[in-house]
């Protein structure tokens, strides 16, 4: 049944796949980001929306996403997680390769 609404829709939703744990280690990283508490790694890009440039928002609420990010060592944890795998090699097989990383922000 998955499958089938997988090859309609083109997506699954799992609700509670991952940690909270982990899913705030990603949140803190994204913010650490954002407010430039750490350095960017290799090509991450951050994309802020122009339109909140002069609204009193905090800086993650800036960002609308962020790119590229295969070279920080926490972000790219995520896509390597067994939980994520456990869903993912079933519908692509074993052979699970990463071509554009993105974080968007909602």
């Amino acid at each position: 049944q998955q499958r089938q609404h997988y090859e309609e829709q083109g997506f699954l939703v799992f609700k509670r796949l991952v940690s909270e744990d982990k899913l705030e280690r990603y949140r803190q990283r994204f913010e650490d980001i954002c407010s430039g508490k750490v350095e960017k790694s290799g090509m991450l890009q951050v994309v802020r929306d122009v339109a909140l440039r002069k609204e009193t928002v905090t800086s993650g609420d800036r960002v609308t996403k962020l790119q590229n990010y295969e070279d920080d060592e926490v972000l790219f944890e995520y896509p390597h997680l067994e939980e994520i795998l456990h869903v993912v090699k079933p519908i692509c097989g074993p052979n699970v390769k990463s071509v554009h990383t993105m974080l968007i922000n909602k």
